[in-house]
């Protein structure tokens, strides 16, 4: 996922320049990959972004094996 710095659109990691003032995108910095999540997801990549919510790639500490948590975006 990138971002607009000026305008803070979000375009796909496949664009380049923002469409509305053609701007030049940078990455868009997660913090949530690497930190863990109730005490036994390990947080890994973020899988997919609708305009409700984030599904990352997580793994459970306590069983080793992968999962898909679905994060509600804070504004609703």
């Amino acid at each position: 996922m990138k971002i607009c710095p000026s305008c803070q659109l979000k375009y796909q990691d496949a664009d380049a320049r923002c469409l509305v003032d053609n701007t030049v995108l940078e990455p868009l910095a997660d913090e949530r990959i690497g930190t863990l999540i109730a005490g036994r997801y390990h947080v890994e990549k973020p899988l997919g972004e609708g305009g409700m919510a984030v599904v990352y790639r997580a793994r459970n500490a306590l069983v080793d094996r992968p999962v898909a948590i679905k994060i509600l975006n804070p504004q609703l």
